[in-house]
């Protein structure tokens, strides 16, 4: 019985899925759906649902739902700055410190 609740298989291998999987894939399937009918805005979609912004976002989350923006060409740039400054911002920043 343990290993059942380890796994989520049964112990004799059997075709049987354990409960929390089958409510997961429920969820998800219940989310993505009321995703695609609001046009993959996540307010209405927890408006549809009935629960509150956060919480829907949090499942999203717990269920791997969640998608990363798309990032342009100068978002990836601007990050990069950030990341890892250039000559200038290093020089202003050592002449800054020795005046």
């Amino acid at each position: 019985m343990q290993d059942m609740a380890i796994s989520g298989q049964p112990e004799n291998g059997g075709n049987q899925t354990h409960l929390k999987y089958l409510l997961e894939a429920y969820e998800r399937r219940l989310i993505a759906d009321a995703l695609a009918a609001s046009g993959g805005h996540q307010r209405r979609t927890a408006a549809r649902l009935g629960i509150l912004p956060t919480t829907l976002h949090e499942k999203m989350k717990r269920l791997g739902l969640l998608r990363r923006r798309p990032q342009t060409l100068e978002t990836l740039r601007s990050e990069e700055t950030v990341a890892r400054p250039g000559l200038t911002e290093l020089v202003a920043s050592r002449e800054g410190r020795e005046a």
